[in-house]
């Protein structure tokens, strides 16, 4: 799994708008952004909701 693209991610949305869309606190993705490992709660969210301009597949990466 590429963390580094869900940072770059998170890094481009709204932070308030985009932790009301996955159903986690603001201060979540505050400390996402600076730097923190998204935990596999937010990650599933993530997945779970499918924000538009994620990619999933560039996420997963290459499966082998």
């Amino acid at each position: 799994m590429n963390y580094e693209y869900i940072r770059e991610f998170i890094a481009k949305v709204p932070t308030y708008k985009f932790a009301r869309l996955i159903g986690v606190h603001p201060s979540t993705i505050f400390r996402i952004k600076q730097g923190k490992q998204p935990s596999p709660g937010v990650i599933l969210r993530i997945l779970e909701t499918k924000p538009q301009g994620f990619e999933i597949e560039r996420f997963l990466g290459e499966i082998k």
